[in-house]
């Protein structure tokens, strides 16, 4: 039954992972499209659970540094008018 979830869950990491991927790529965000693809590639081997957990961390502190950039230039297209 574990290895059943632990399956389930690595398929929902690898296509949030592949979905946040190509969102990431598609604004010019490639340190974090690279890390999400390293983060598909963990979860197709379902066998360890450590390194995606150490990708999950590092995927997060890079959405909100995007994510933080985004919201940055959109107060600034607002400022100047857009």
């Amino acid at each position: 039954m574990g290895q059943t979830s632990d399956r389930s869950s690595f398929a929902k990491a690898r296509k949030s992972a592949h979905s946040l991927k190509s969102s990431s790529a598609y604004i010019g965000a490639q340190r974090l499209a690279a890390l999400c693809k390293d983060m598909q590639a963990a979860a197709c081997n379902c066998d360890s659970t450590e390194p995606a957990g150490r990708l999950v961390s590092m995927i997060a502190i890079g959405y909100h540094k995007v994510g933080g950039a985004l919201l940055n230039i959109l107060s600034a297209h607002e400022k100047n008018g857009g």
